[in-house]
């Protein structure tokens, strides 16, 4: 009876709690992690983009540049593993916060926020995906079972249709996965969380020794294991390092991915799959601790704004890579991948992705964002909301 009626009591603080105007809500938004979804995406999309190609007459420091980019470039991939972190960060926090301030964990609103949050976008891809597929079937079509496996579990057979333009959705279903178990556990509480953070580090290792498969979803599981409990150690204790120490740290988290990449490379084996998935993980909390709680003044409104569309950035980009190479390089005269075809390239993809991310952002995501609001218990912001910087701001996060 006692526990009803305190089952009771929850529900009507949370119904009370949503009736109220959503700016009245409790809010965290932290905009250095707007800027560090910027730095991951763009990462990403180094990692997907043009290499440098130079015949064997060339000067031998060009093949050095070809050589030494490649390398920077290919570790870029690990950008999609910060994503992981930094979702698992964010959930974590969110639902601590959730936790203290209505005394439980709301399923129903937690899944109604994930679904108008990824659900729009995510399956506008894979319809774009399938249309590609189907009009140009022998670069980009896509089986039956394909489809399937891109709309329910993309994860594990990822790399069977990467070639299609819409690839990168099979790490959303890895998401989809996180999202399913998370707040479950955070019903139980925060020592649930980290007991089963701690396990799952272990575990994923594991998996990735057994399987060596990237497309796998419980190999990534590490990174929202690590996420989870980062989110805990940090749970509203301040940390300020200096400029400094931040740079030290972002150089050193991107040294150990550029590591990781190249011992891949070498010599995959067990071991190293294993090995180099931790070097991995451990780069993600630097280059995050480099970045959390930077100052507000240090971030342009821009850099924020690209951070805010970075999921629509993310979904675009390799459709706009294939538009770019179908359409726009091959017909510039004398564009034979010399030394600044890359970089034209980039600039060229990057505009239109941004472009067409904006649109999206503007005219197809904001409704859905506008909607979830009404199921917030913590305000994070709002759709088209830029960040007004001040200290006063800072200090209240």
């Amino acid at each position: 009876m006692v526990d009803r009626m305190s089952g009771l009591i929850i529900e009507a603080q949370a119904s009370s709690l949503l009736a109220e105007s959503p700016n009245a809500r409790p809010s965290f938004y932290r905009p250095e992690l707007d800027a560090l979804r910027l730095f991951a995406f763009f990462s990403v999309f180094l990692a997907h983009g043009p290499r440098f190609i130079f015949g064997f007459r060339a000067p031998w420091w060009e093949h050095r540049i070809a050589e030494y980019y490649s390398l920077v470039a290919e570790s870029g991939i690990f950008g999609l593993c910060l994503f992981f972190f930094l979702s698992s960060f964010l959930i974590t926090e969110l639902l601590l916060r959730e936790v203290e301030k209505t005394g439980s964990v709301h399923l129903k609103a937690f899944y109604t926020r994930r679904i108008l949050r990824i659900w729009p976008l995510y399956y506008l891809g894979v319809a774009i995906g399938i249309t590609v597929g189907f009009l140009m079937p022998r670069e980009f079509g896509m089986s039956h079972h394909q489809v399937f496996y891109l709309v329910f579990l993309v994860g594990y057979l990822g790399g069977s249709f990467h070639s299609n333009p819409m690839g990168p959705l099979w790490s959303i279903s890895v998401e989809e996965l996180f999202y399913l178990v998370w707040p479950m556990l955070a019903k139980f509480g925060r020592r649930t969380i980290c007991l089963v953070s701690i396990s799952l580090v272990p575990f994923a290792l594991g998996i990735v020794a057994i399987t060596k498969n990237w497309y796998n979803p419980l190999g990534h599981f590490i990174f929202f294991a690590t996420g989870g409990l980062l989110a805990l150690i940090l749970h509203e204790r301040p940390s300020f390092p200096s400029n400094l120490q931040r740079s030290g740290l972002l150089f050193l988290g991107i040294a150990v991915w550029i590591v990781a990449r190249f011992e891949l490379a070498i010599k995959p084996t067990s071991f190293v799959y294993a090995a180099c998935y931790l070097f991995v993980d451990v780069g993600c909390v630097l280059i995050f601790l480099a970045i959390f709680r930077l100052p507000g003044h240090y971030l342009p409104k821009q850099i924020i704004y690209l951070g805010q569309i970075s999921y629509g950035l993310y979904v675009f980009h390799l459709l706009c890579f294939t538009f770019v190479g179908r359409s726009v390089i091959r017909n510039v005269p004398g564009s034979q991948h010399e030394l600044l075809r890359v970089p034209e390239t980039l600039a060229i993809t990057l505009a239109i992705t941004m472009v067409i991310a904006a649109l999206s952002f503007r005219y197809f995501e904001s409704p859905f964002l506008k909607l979830k609001r009404r199921f917030e218990f913590i305000r994070t912001r709002v759709a088209h909301e830029h960040p007004v910087y001040s200290a006063e701001r800072d200090l209240r996060y």
